[in-house]
């Protein structure tokens, strides 16, 4: 592979460029294709970022002129304890304890499956060198993905404090094939009940 190089798209007109790219990496990474496809992102970055005085911090990585990952993320100013100014990074699709939004899941950076590692070390290592930041907060990310497996391996690198305030355990379903296959694989009480209840879903 060409060295990682990481650059960074610093307003919402570059940021609506990206989604025939976008989309593509999303197809060749393990990245959630609903939570972090450029429709869900752009959609929620132009709905909630202007109200709540967001700056767009969008990184790309790119190997030679291929893009190998992307770091949906934004820069805010909050006051902790009411007083004490800081400038916190998170995730495009959440802002922890700022405004209610719609709640994005399975966050994580993008990265093309045989990049993996690279890409998230390139942008651990973007970050760490360019401190424009106080605190990383990060909502709803899996501790099996990618990005939380590598800022747990670099954070005494970089000298970081990490801690995971709360965990969750989540219930997946198998949503491959069509409604009746689903129906088929239940009990006869959970699928009446469920058949029955479709219009809701």
């Amino acid at each position: 592979h060409d060295a990682i190089r990481i650059s960074r798209v610093v307003d919402a007109a570059g940021f609506g460029e990206l989604e025939q790219e976008w989309d593509a990496l999303i197809d060749e990474s393990s990245a959630s294709g609903l939570f972090l496809g450029w429709q869900w992102q752009y959609t929620w970055w132009r709905t909630w970022s202007a109200a709540m005085g967001l700056e767009l911090y969008l990184l790309l990585a790119h190997s030679g002129d291929r893009l190998v990952g992307i770091a949906p993320m934004y820069l805010d100013q909050v006051h902790l304890v009411g007083r004490l100014p800081v400038r916190r990074l998170q995730f495009i699709g959440n802002a922890f304890r700022k405004q209610e939004t719609v709640r994005t899941e399975y966050m994580e950076f993008i990265t093309h499956r045989d990049f993996e590692t690279g890409v998230c070390d390139a942008f651990l290592a973007y970050l760490a060198g360019n401190r424009q930041w106080d605190e990383f907060l990060i909502c709803d990310m899996q501790d099996s993905s990618a990005t939380f497996r590598a800022i747990r391996r670099l954070r005494k690198k970089y000298g970081w404090f990490v801690f995971v305030r709360d965990a969750d355990r989540g219930t997946r379903v198998q949503t491959r094939g069509s409604f009746a296959d689903y129906l088929s694989g239940l009990g006869r009480h959970t699928r009446l009940k469920l058949y029955n209840r479709r219009g809701y879903l």
